[in-house]
């Protein structure tokens, strides 16, 4: 038998004990070399744990002199001086070490156990080969006695398959999982094999059985061994290592004792003899891996049958239609014919409740899969957890979860999948070209969003996974755990990280700067002293007593300009000094980005000092922080809730006590009712006990019975609740008495219909009708009262007296009017079309048959679609509509308000339809008049606003003056900018008023109050409300529609307390009515697409000195100034600007040039030229009437 050859990449360790002992070892001695996944890799077992000790770190040091090498070649590479020359460091390193000879007495028993084990597998297997002898022979005599034929120069003699496994004693099987030893038992066959042959098997297997033996019993010692390996020792690399041999304990010297017997250094020794027996021989033998573990499973599934029986195929039930299966007795399914089954089909109620649209069938699809656990995509969800079916889009939008949702027309092509019908609302989103080209199906999304962009960038930087298993006592749970060890073993480095730290690159930049703003307790901030430092040395030394926020008061004492910044914005306009001062910036730049360290509302006064110091400027000490009006207060909680920065706990009931002091019982129980409604009252019977005598005070002289004031007190907050859509029955408050409640039995919305009688006034409008608007009012009228009733369309410009018309047709008929349709969605009008069609039982009819007027006018504004491309928003417009075609035309051209000024009329007629003369840039020219020139100073603005509000502060508390101007802008922001600078020129006592802001499902507070205090999405009010007496205002919510409490209603201050607003509504038919507005709590609409949900608790108006465009829209205004810093960017904005006013004498525009992206950096576009202004004008052509 040939022993192993060196490999020449074998370590020092490997030529230790090669060449010239091996053929001592494999020869002399019973040594078992174990082997491992690799085979360059051989571990001795020996008592002279000193010897294995000097080898093993001969071995390691080899490979960490490779290592190092290579680390102090890239360190003297690198640009940082700090890692170079660390050849002097490993050097330091590798004296300073010692070996750990405290794991010798524990490798010296594992050694010692590992001996005891291979020599009583060695015994165990001599015992059991002799017991399958034994066995064998027994099977021999059986088949003599059954008769067999045996052959003469020849034994049928049959070693069973599991007599050439050995069998191993329970402490010694171990698994490998990096060895293939693991495969269960190859197939075996017999041969017969000749007397030359024998000697040869034998000693294979033979050879067989000592290779598992080793390799079963290095799983064992693998751990031992390699901590063995790890440890270092003052043996230099290379140097030779001889194995001591001697040995006291026979026992001991089964492994490495001398021996001069040969036969016994081998298992099958003694089996040699020439025999004629058939052996088993094993048909993978050549394969040096192969198992020789039983295995049982091989047992138990010995048997089975190599092909599966598949059943024939048999024709369906010709009565049924039934599928029917081989050995199927006749008649099983439907006894011949006998048995007919009811057909499946879908109930018409049913399918109703699955197709359409209305409120019902909406209602029956989001709740019914609730009650279908089985679906797969409905398990643990109220319905599909992917949102099918989809709803039917002209357009890709948007989503709110940052993917699209896709187009899906609706043009009545169904697919029957499974049975069941399906339409475009139930395909999932897929790629054709990919699907054919990789034969499978793949989801692809378009990334229209930061989020999914963000999402996809993060699988290129985050590099590799790692994970660190620790497997601990139980028992010792409670240790200490290294988790700084632990987060070294799981970090992984990515080559990309490892080359920008080994060159000393940046690996982040953040700009700016965000600076760590410091906040304590007076007295409590945090001073570094060396711990030999004595206490009395370090409170007294220069600068000790100073800090950041002191150094803020201070500074606000010292410098006039600072007083107005705030602490957070601090960092911007000042620097921090070792010195522990601010100093002032000298460059103007933007700075650094000021933090005040978080404090949770837990924290008490910590949270409600940072609240003071994000909203309380010129403060030069903690105690000015606590000073209101003159009043030093407490604690810091105290002064928050006195600046009105936290929400009291009586909030609404103090909000009804103020507005009792203006004593108007009507507007406070209306106020009441809005409490009810949007307030979200705890003790709602409490309340309505507390202010009942208040509220009823202007019925006193109608009765003194209690009960006849409170029921007619309750009819009257009855009336408002049912305008604004809700019942009193839902609140815990009295039941009103039916003899004391005139509408009994009557629907609110009939009541008020019959309550409305027709003016003199209104009835005589049809005689004072132009030409065009008379053909209209009779083309109108003339099918008011027949059975199939019509739909109209009123196309004409703002002057042409539209709602002059409609008041005449109300007067006369009674018919639907909707106005401002051009800016309405297609989709409500359509809706509101289904609806009279299922109520009026005409569906085949538009609008049941019902007379609709629809008036508008195409060329201002059209529906907001948020971030809609120009075809989105073409396919949202009525235009787009199926109701477009069967809607009867008409026009009024004839402007009734510029008759003083008729080329403005046709100037605006021009602009609106884009047929108005354009420049190179496609920009049109402003008339000379209205223009105001533009110098590039900041006082532009406030020329502009001279213009427009002249004499203002002498016209203060002149109504009409504040209500017949406006200025026109673009975006909010620039209208929020203009607000604020007309409200500082208001001067009139004034109130501050601050939101109370959460964010819904936040318990770890993610977003703190600071930062949602700096969102103003579009529809909310901002978070600082300033008012004063006599300012505009503009309601952002619907209210009450009947008394005229709608969105976009404007109104004047006239009162304010500290949970409530005096205000006059200025427009319309309800001009010159008090109401009476509390704090609501205000969420932001879906569009904004926020990724948490935002609620915001403040008074639901803004100031209105300035609007958008967009808001102005319906309404004449008869001084305009239309501010344009930037270019209109939506259809029609710029006609309806121009077109708010009666006359050009009436409307002033400022241009602002912008800067031009494909010229240099810095250079505007020029928006004079000549003399003449430019301006952009943006109109989809495809939407206008012909």
């Amino acid at each position: 038998m040939k022993h192993p050859k060196i490999n020449s990449n074998t370590g020092s360790l490997d030529r230790s004990i090669y060449q010239d002992r091996i053929d001592i070892i494999w020869k002399g001695q019973e040594l078992t070399v174990m082997q491992k996944v690799r085979p360059t890799n051989h571990f001795v077992i020996s008592k002279d744990f000193d010897e294995l000790l000097k080898m093993a770190t001969a071995d390691k040091r080899e490979k960490l002199e490779v290592f190092t090498k290579e680390v102090i070649r890239f360190g003297n590479r690198c640009k940082d001086p700090q890692w170079h020359n660390l050849d002097c460091y490993f050097e330091k390193l590798a004296c300073e070490l010692a070996p750990r000879s405290y794991l010798k007495g524990k490798a010296e028993s594992v050694m010692l156990k590992l001996v005891t084990c291979v020599q009583n597998t060695v015994e165990l297997y001599h015992e059991l080969h002799a017991l399958d002898r034994l066995e064998h022979d027994y099977r021999l005599k059986q088949k003599e006695h059954d008769g067999l034929s045996l052959r003469d120069n020849a034994c049928d003699w049959v070693i069973p398959e599991y007599t050439s496994t050995p069998f191993m004693p329970a402490s010694t099987q171990t698994e490998d999982v990096g060895s293939p030893d693991m495969s269960t038992e190859p197939l075996r066959r017999k041969h017969h094999v000749l007397r030359g042959e024998r000697q040869a098997i034998l000693a294979h297997q033979n050879k067989k059985f000592e290779a598992n033996i080793a390799r079963n019993v290095a799983t064992l010692v693998d751990d031992t061994i390699s901590d063995v390996g790890k440890m270092d020792d003052s043996t230099q690399p290379g140097s030779t290592i001889e194995i001591n041999n001697t040995v006291d304990d026979d026992d001991e010297g089964v492994i490495f004792g001398e021996d001069n017997d040969e036969n016994e250094g081998y298992l099958f020794a003694g089996q040699y003899e020439e025999t004629n027996e058939d052996f088993d021989i094993d048909g993978t033998q050549d394969q040096s891996v192969a198992s020789n573990v039983p295995d049982p499973y091989d047992k138990v599934y010995s048997n089975i049958p190599e092909e599966t029986h598949m059943l024939k195929h048999v024709p369906d039930c010709g009565y049924c239609t039934a599928k029917k299966f081989e050995y199927e007795p006749p008649g099983f399914c439907c006894r011949g014919g006998k048995v007919e089954l009811a057909p499946l089909e879908t109930p018409p109620q049913l399918r109703r409740l699955w197709d359409s649209a209305d409120s019902d069938a909406r209602h029956f699809r989001d709740n019914i899969r609730s009650l279908n656990p089985n679906c797969p995509c409905t398990k643990g969800h109220a319905s599909c957890k992917n949102q099918y079916p989809q709803h039917f889009r002209e357009a890709t939008l948007q989503g709110k979860d940052s993917y699209p949702n896709y187009i899906r027309c609706d043009d009545g092509r169904k697919e029957k999948v499974r049975g069941c019908e399906l339409d475009k609302r139930w395909v999932v989103p897929y790629n054709p070209y990919l699907i054919r080209l990789f034969n499978c199906h793949i989801n692809v999304e378009a990334c229209g969003s930061i989020k999914a962009v963000k999402y996809l960038f993060k699988y290129i930087y985050k590099g590799d996974d790692r994970a660190s298993v620790v497997m601990r006592d139980a028992s010792k749970e409670n240790d200490d755990v290294d988790e700084i060890q632990q987060y070294r073993d799981a970090r992984w480095v990515t080559p990309l990280e490892a080359l920008l730290r080994i060159y000393g690159f940046e690996l982040s930049h953040n700009s700016p700067s965000v600076m760590q703003l410091q906040l304590h307790l007076p007295n409590m901030h945090m001073v570094t002293f060396h711990e030999r430092q004595m206490v009395e040395r370090v409170v007294n030394r220069p600068g000790a007593d100073r800090s950041m926020i002191t150094a803020y008061f201070e500074a606000n004492k010292l410098h006039e300009e600072a007083r107005g910044i705030l602490y957070r914005e601090f960092p911007e306009w000042y620097t921090w000094q070792q010195g522990k001062v601010w100093q002032r910036r000298k460059q103007n730049t933007c700075g650094q980005v000021g933090r005040i360290i978080f404090a949770l509302p837990s924290k008490g006064e910590h949270f409600y000092r940072q609240l003071l110091l994000n909203h309380v400027t010129r403060a030069t000490s903690y105690a000015d922080l606590r000073t209101i009006d003159g009043d030093t207060l407490p604690s810091f909680r105290e002064a928050a809730q006195r600046r009105g920065l936290l929400e009291a706990d009586n909030t609404i009931d103090e909000c009804l006590n103020e507005a009792a002091l203006y004593q108007m019982p009507s507007a406070l129980r209306r106020l009441f009712a809005t409490i009810l409604v949007y307030c979200e009252p705890n003790d709602v019977a409490k309340l309505w006990q507390r202010h009942l005598d208040t509220m009823s005070e202007d019925y006193h002289h109608i009765t003194q019975s209690k009960t006849h004031l409170q029921q007619m007190v309750l009819i009257d907050i009855r009336n408002m609740l049912q305008s604004m859509g809700k019942d009193i029955k839902t609140f815990p408050l009295s039941a009103i008495i039916d003899r004391y409640d005139n509408s009994q039995g009557i629907d609110r919305e009939i009541y008020e219909e019959e309550s409305i009688e027709a003016t003199t006034e209104d009835v005589a409008l049809q005689e004072t009708l132009n030409e065009e608007q008379k053909s209209t009012y009779e083309k109108i009228l003339s099918v008011v009262d027949t059975s199939n009733g019509g739909v109209f369309f009123v196309d004409g410009p703002g002057g042409t007296g539209k709602t002059y018309m409609y008041k005449a047709l109300l007067a006369k008929a009674s018919l639907i009017i909707w106005d401002e349709a051009s800016m309405a969605k297609r989709q409500s009008i359509e809706a509101l079309d289904n609806n009279m069609r299922d109520i009026m039982g005409h569906p085949s009819l538009p609008f049941g048959g019902k007379t609709i007027v629809f008036g508008g006018d195409f060329r201002q504004v059209l529906p907001i679609v948020c971030k809609g491309s120009r075809a989105q928003i073409v396919v949202a417009s009525l235009r787009s509509s199926y109701l477009w075609e069967s809607m009867c035309h008409l026009k009024l051209v004839r402007n009734m308000i510029a008759k003083s000024d008729p080329w403005f009329a046709e100037y605006l007629l021009c602009v609106g339809g884009g047929t108005e003369e354009v420049n190179n840039d496609g920009d049109v020219r402003l008339p000379d008049k209205v223009c105001v020139p533009y110098t590039g100073d900041d006082c532009d603005l406030d020329r502009l606003i001279d213009d427009i509000y002249p004499s203002l502060n002498e016209n203060m508390s002149n109504t009409s003056y504040i209500t017949s101007r406006a200025i026109l802008t673009t975006r909010n922001d620039w209208v929020d900018m203009i607000n604020m600078r007309m409200i500082d020129r208001f001067q009139r006592e004034q109130m501050m008023y601050h939101s109370f802001d959460t964010a819904v499902d936040d318990p770890n507070n993610y977003y703190p109050s600071e930062f949602l205090n700096t969102l103003t999405p579009n529809g909310l009010p901002p978070h600082v409300l300033k008012l004063k007496i006599g300012c505009p205002i503009m309601l952002l919510r619907i209210i009450d529609p009947a008394n005229g409490l709608c969105n976009g209603t404007q109104l004047v201050v006239r009162g304010f307390q500290k949970n409530s607003i005096d205000a006059e509504i200025v427009l319309g038919q309800h001009a010159g009515m008090r109401v009476f507005l509390p704090r609501i709590p205000l969420c932001p609409s879906n569009d904004e697409m926020f990724p948490f949900h935002f609620k915001r608790k403040q008074f639901p108006v803004r100031l209105n000195f300035a609007m958008t465009i967009n808001k102005s829209q319906g309404q004449t205004i008869p001084n305009v100034v239309v501010y344009l810093p930037e270019p209109v960017f939506s259809h029609g904005q710029l006609y309806v600007a121009l077109s708010r006013a009666t006359t050009r004498l009436n409307v002033k525009v400022l241009v602002i040039p912008v800067t031009d992206e494909k010229m240099k950096k810095g250079v505007q576009k020029k928006s004079t030229i000549n003399g003449v202004t430019y301006t952009k004008n943006i109109v989809y052509k495809e939407v206008l009437t012909p």
